[in-house]
């Protein structure tokens, strides 16, 4: 599983993460963990806001690398408020979490491409 299929997964979970947390959160009668689940579900929903539109395999590096970090720290908002998302809801999110860390493993294995060209191999200028 690449990035891109990993990202459009955590895009659709958190969309569904955040309407099961709003109702969770709509039924609770303790107001304290109503603010929580509700700054939960706010932090998911920025990241929601922020990338829906996005390509996961457009723009730079860096910025991928940091779509990649909102990605996980959305998907452990969600795995980490147990009285705010559902059981299933934070199973999803952790198996994708996972799979991300399987992807990164897998690719931090991977030989670097050989560079060349006159910027990495002054000899050949």
């Amino acid at each position: 599983m690449n990035y891109s299929t990993v990202s459009a997964l955590a895009v659709v979970l958190l969309a569904v993460g955040v309407l099961g947390g709003w109702y969770i959160s709509r039924e609770s009668s303790d107001h304290g963990e109503a603010s929580r689940c509700t700054q939960a579900r706010q932090a998911i929903n920025d990241y929601f806001e922020q990338y829906k539109d996005t390509d996961p395999q457009s723009g730079t590096a860096q910025e991928q690398a940091q779509a990649r970090q909102d990605t996980r720290t959305a998907l452990n908002v969600q795995v980490q408020n147990p009285d705010c998302f559902s059981p299933k809801e934070r199973a999803q999110a952790q198996s994708l979490l996972d799979s991300m860390d399987q992807t990164a493993a897998r690719e931090a294995q991977q030989p670097a491409p050989e560079r060349t060209g006159c910027f990495w191999n002054a000899s050949e200028c």
